[in-house]
């Protein structure tokens, strides 16, 4: 009988795509296994029509969300899956593997649940920190700087040898009365900043080192994932996977006519979405011969109308909440070029091997969430900056007021990528 697989992945979209490449790799190694996904409400639209899944199991985590979880946990029971895979860290999805009647249950080490876990493998989240960011010295106080600290959300240092200051850590309202970088407040609220980010940023990277053994290779979230099914598939990981269909081809047929160019500007976070202005100063200097498509939902066509409004190319279309997941994916696949932010577009870009050039604001390529289309490039800020990268994930706000990650990108950076840099 063949194998019953159930892939577990219930986070954003571009997780998801990140995810379909254990499908690639279990279908790889088991061709005729019967693989299923387990993914959140608003993302199945991203695996519709999928050759490799037999089924798609969904979560309806904002209504009902822990009726839905039962339901959904008693379903996974009565597939009688042999194994299990988990890429989640989080409790919910831990309980379901857990709890599954699996032969093997697999997932992370970090997940609350592992312990009941029959395969357990390390989380890895770091790669070559060193590279990754900067060395770091707790003497060196030019290059203190973390958001997390002015974000409030980072947890206060436990490490021996870090001491809090005199007074305590800063708020996030004391913060808020002090903007822009550390050089621009009073002598013993620069202290303290520094203080607090010196600590913070220490215990980071030498947590971050000592999981990672140190000098090693970036790793990327597909390796870490592929670590799951490696000891019984491949070890190589294979890249993820979208599958747009004839009728998605058939549906933006009409905007392959003439050479086009997509760009996707939007992010859920401020500090990782290029700016709209910045946005449409590289779309004027792009040849009218080009059409330009922005991409995007349909909560993102408000951004998409600021930067049409902001440039002066003849040929800007916005596409934005008109086409879905895979249409949008179909569209990029034939594009000249497609640029994102570090978003999920990216990953639809990778899922379909499409050119794709990628905008890094605060985050780094080295986080392992990078482009793995054959041809990308990676546009961010070429000189160091102390503050950069200010968290794994996004802000609402730049931390330090400046946005410098962003702004000092240049236009030619861009341009380059598509052969255009005069």
């Amino acid at each position: 009988m063949p194998e019953k697989f159930l892939v577990i992945q219930t986070a954003f979209i571009g997780d998801v795509v990140l995810a379909t490449a254990l499908v690639e790799s279990l279908h790889k190694a088991y061709p005729d296994a019967r693989i299923d996904f387990l993914l959140r409400k608003g993302a199945e639209g991203l695996l519709n029509g999928h050759p490799y899944l037999h089924e798609l199991l969904v979560w309806d985590k904002k209504k009902n969300k822990l009726p839905n979880l039962w339901k959904l946990l008693h379903r996974v029971r009565r597939n009688r899956y042999d194994k299990v895979i988990n890429v989640q860290r989080y409790a919910a999805t831990g309980l379901i593997t857990a709890c599954s009647g699996a032969r093997e249950t697999i997932g992370f080490d970090k997940n609350p649940f592992s312990f009941f876990f029959t395969t357990k493998v390390k989380h890895v989240f770091s790669g070559d920190i060193k590279k990754a960011g900067r060395d770091f010295s707790p003497q060196d106080e030019s290059s203190a700087g973390r958001g997390e600290a002015y974000a409030g959300q980072a947890a206060r240092p436990k490490e021996k040898g870090v001491q809090e200051p005199p007074g305590g850590y800063l708020s996030p309202s004391d913060i808020a009365e002090h903007p822009g970088s550390p050089e621009s407040a009073d002598d013993s609220v620069k202290k303290q900043l520094i203080v607090r980010e010196t600590a913070i940023k220490t215990v980071e990277m030498e947590n971050a080192l000592r999981e990672s053994g140190g000098e090693s290779a970036p790793v990327h979230e597909i390796e870490r994932n592929n670590a799951l099914i490696h000891h019984f598939t491949h070890r190589q990981a294979c890249k993820p996977a979208l599958y747009p269909t004839a009728k998605d081809d058939s549906a933006v047929a009409q905007y392959k006519i003439n050479p086009y160019i997509t760009i996707s500007p939007a992010s859920v976070w401020f500090t990782k979405q290029y700016p709209a202005q910045k946005w449409a100063d590289f779309m004027n200097r792009v040849p009218a011969v080009y059409t330009l498509y922005l991409l995007g939902g349909r909560e993102d066509a408000g951004l998409a109308e600021e930067i049409r409004e902001k440039t002066l190319h003849p040929s800007l279309v916005n596409l934005c909440g008109k086409l879905d997941f895979l249409q949008s994916a179909a569209l990029m696949r034939d594009a000249l070029m497609n640029y994102t932010n570090d978003s999920a577009p990216m990953h639809f870009a990778s899922a379909v091997n499409a050119p794709v050039t990628a905008v890094y604001c605060s985050t780094i390529p080295a986080f392992g969430y990078g482009p793995l289309s054959d041809k990308h490039f990676i546009v961010e800020k070429k000189e160091p900056l102390y503050c950069r990268p200010c968290g794994l994930h996004g802000y609402r706000a730049c931390p330090q007021g400046h946005f410098r990650c962003a702004a000092d990108i240049r236009d030619e950076q861009l341009l380059e990528t598509i052969g255009l840099n005069s």
